[in-house]
């Protein structure tokens, strides 16, 4: 069972009252801490350590007891416990409670389901928090030894910021425990379930993120903020702090290379991918990205997913970028004035939706994170992929989704040999590609879009390309689209899913 955890803790420093209410004086006087854990993780422990370091009086609500501690705890009711923390008998409260969106609930009778949620421990936690100048609070296990030392090093009080912080955090998790609840009732509580809350559409969505730190936005005149817990996946190794472009060129990379399990080197800039190429080794791919020609890449972002040797990196003649993200890094010195970010849980993270501002609101949609099934595509030509082309095909599909729609990508032997996006028409690529047309040779070419009609398919031909694939979802256009693609000798593929990016 998931359990949502808040932070904090507190003594009161001027009169505490035990159950009988009996007054204990500043000299001397008897703590009390308050357990009401669902997770009990840690909370025995930690508990004991209150007792035998700081002498504090234990009370735990007898639904929640661990079983450890039935000896050395007095057990109290839910009604009797909020008395304790509205008089001031309580000097800290250690409490946590079970997530509602969780799915222990679905399949209940939701008035049954409404009533097991933990709206007693959601009580507790909100009359404590409401008065951190004289009640502490705590729900998260990974603070119970930051609390010891806290208490240790302040002769048993913790200092008055870290309890206000902590009364904060649990104030918002008590809000989020309230949003969660009422998405609950308003999904399930009608004369039949909202299919579209139930799907991750909620009638009302909530937004509660801490900021992770502030930056420069776009202009210097404009001021940014990141919200959620991005320094939890990236460390800044070195070079400047990342700024807004930084950061949206970091976040495409990270989710484009997510998509490969074989060693892969990426090139983003502005919000564009520039070159990649996937290989047997990292080096055999950094080399394939350098070999190809086009733009500026002294303002790129370099994204690989393998340890990344500089030696190895100068060999190849990349390490004129600005930025670089790996998940370590080997060999490098700071001076190189290199921006180097270290992803800390590997790259490519899952993300179930996006969320853009609008006119008027906020729009949201599924991230396309379909897997790439080759098995599911239809070959509708006469003409067959060959063997050595599958995986080339399969890295053309990953990488183009990934591009600003309309698109087209070329690749060849597992990297990028040229491609445009944000095309205002399909014919555009030809124009494009025109000026590498002796290294698109037998190339593939993936479209994000239905082909717009035969017209694509000779331009392709014309450069030079061996198979075309797209979605294939306009069923009407495919007899015509097929027959053409026969009388040109060109293979033709569909992935019957949408590859568009807007």
């Amino acid at each position: 069972m998931k359990t949502v955890p808040f932070p904090n803790l507190l003594i009161r420093d001027e009169i505490l009252f035990d159950r009988g209410l009996h007054c204990y004086g500043t000299a001397g006087m008897k703590r009390t801490a308050l357990l009401a854990t669902r997770d009990p993780s840690g909370v025995v422990e930690f508990a004991r350590k209150l007792v035998e370091t700081f002498d504090y009086q234990l009370i735990t609500v007898e639904s929640l007891a661990p079983s450890a501690l039935l000896e050395e705890c007095e057990t109290v009711d839910f009604a009797y416990a909020e008395k304790m923390i509205r008089d001031g008998g309580v000097s800290l409260v250690v409490a946590n409670f079970a997530s509602p969106t969780i799915g222990g609930h679905r399949g209940h009778p939701w008035k049954k389901a409404l009533a097991e949620m933990d709206h007693e421990i959601v009580g507790l936690i909100r009359g404590a928090a409401l008065n951190p100048v004289a009640i502490g609070v705590v729900g998260d296990s990974r603070l119970y030894s930051s609390v010891v030392d806290l208490l240790a090093a302040n002769q048993g009080r913790l200092p008055e910021p870290f309890r206000v912080q902590q009364a904060c955090d649990a104030l918002h998790a008590v809000a989020v425990f309230d949003a969660a609840v009422a998405q609950f009732l308003e999904s399930q509580s009608g004369e039949t379930p909202d299919l579209d809350a139930l799907s991750g559409y909620p009638k009302t969505l909530y937004f509660s993120v801490k900021r992770d730190c502030t930056l420069q936005g776009v202009a210097a005149h404009q001021k940014a903020a990141i919200y959620g817990r991005f320094s939890e996946h990236f460390e800044l190794l070195s070079g400047p702090e990342p700024d807004y472009a930084c950061l949206l060129d970091l976040t495409l990379a990270t989710f484009a290379i997510g998509e490969f399990e074989k060693p892969t080197a990426l090139l983003v800039s502005k919000g564009q991918l520039l070159a990649g190429s996937s290989s047997g080794q990292l080096s055999e791919a950094l080399q394939n990205i350098n070999s190809e020609e086009g733009e500026d890449r002294g303002a790129s972002m370099l994204v690989v997913n393998g340890a990344l040797d500089y030696g190895t990196l100068e060999k190849h003649g990349v390490a004129s970028v600005s930025s670089i993200v790996a998940p370590n890094f080997l060999g490098f010195d700071d001076e190189l004035g290199i921006r180097l970010v270290a992803s800390k849980e590997g790259l490519g993270y899952e993300s179930l939706q996006e969320i853009r501002s609008i006119a008027g609101g906020w729009l949201v949609q599924d991230k396309n994170r379909i897997p790439i099934n080759p098995m599911t595509w239809r070959i509708v030509s006469s003409v067959q992929p060959l063997v050595d082309d599958w995986e080339t095909m399969m890295f053309g599909v990953k990488i183009v989704r990934h591009l600003q729609s309309s698109a087209c990508l070329a690749v060849s032997q597992e990297r990028v040999v040229r491609l445009a996006s944000h095309m205002t028409s399909q014919l555009d690529f030809e124009k494009a590609f025109s000026t590498t047309r002796d290294r698109l040779e037998n190339a593939i070419f993936v479209f994000d879009e239905d082909l717009a009609g035969p017209d694509s398919l000779e331009a392709a031909q014309r450069l030079g390309a061996s198979l075309v694939i797209h979605p294939g979802l306009d069923g009407n256009r495919e007899p015509e689209l097929v027959d053409h693609s026969n009388e040109l000798g060109i293979g033709l593929v569909a992935t019957g899913s949408g590859l568009a990016k807007l």
